[in-house]
């Protein structure tokens, strides 16, 4: 299953896209406190919350839906902290 994180601002204005199955997510708040970051969105069953952790440039995100809960694995491709790479350019959330 492809997925994709992209991160916007600064902590006190964290902000992003979540692409789940093709699906593009946008969510306004999130939380990052060292290496974790959490955040949710809306979904057509309920609120989604998302936990994710990164270890050097790997993530391990634990998606939560009320009592379901799917664990993922992953790593950093791109960034404005990763020489030579920059994140996506969006026009308009």
């Amino acid at each position: 299953m492809k997925t994709a994180l992209i991160l916007y601002g600064t902590d006190d204005n964290l902000r992003g896209l979540f692409s789940l199955v093709d699906n593009n997510i946008g969510f306004e708040k999130a939380n990052h406190d060292k290496d974790n970051l959490n955040f949710s969105f809306s979904s057509s069953f309920d609120e989604i919350d998302v936990d994710t952790t990164f270890i050097n440039d790997s993530i391990q995100v634990k998606m939560s839906l009320g009592l379901l809960s799917f664990d993922y694995t992953g790593r950093k491709v791109s960034g404005n902290d990763m020489p030579g790479t920059n994140s996506p350019l969006v026009e308009q959330i």
